[in-house]
């Protein structure tokens, strides 16, 4: 069992528009096409609305250099964003 997040679509934007923002800062933001494809995806592939997150699932950057970011950090960023998630344990599934 490890601890993970469940975030809903809006929670999982955040987190990753913050990581672009701190690892491609030069880059323009993501365009309304991009955003409307990526919520149709988030729909078909999580269709309770809400998606895992463990350890180092998401990132950002430090320093120039790429980070990954623990559930914990993740939570962190949530919080200050005031959006919502939920605490969980998952079983780890070998193949």
């Amino acid at each position: 069992m490890y601890r993970s997040i469940l975030v809903p679509y809006e929670s999982f934007l955040h987190l990753h528009n913050l990581g672009r923002k701190q690892r491609c800062p030069d880059k323009p933001t993501n365009s309304d096409k991009f955003i409307q494809r990526m919520q149709a995806n988030f729909r078909y592939c999580y269709p309770s609305g809400k998606r895992h997150l463990a350890d180092g699932d998401m990132g950002g950057a430090e320093n120039g250099r790429w980070t990954s970011w623990t559930v914990d950090q993740m939570a962190a960023i949530l919080d200050e964003a005031g959006l919502p998630y939920e605490w969980s344990q998952v079983e780890m599934i070998r193949l």
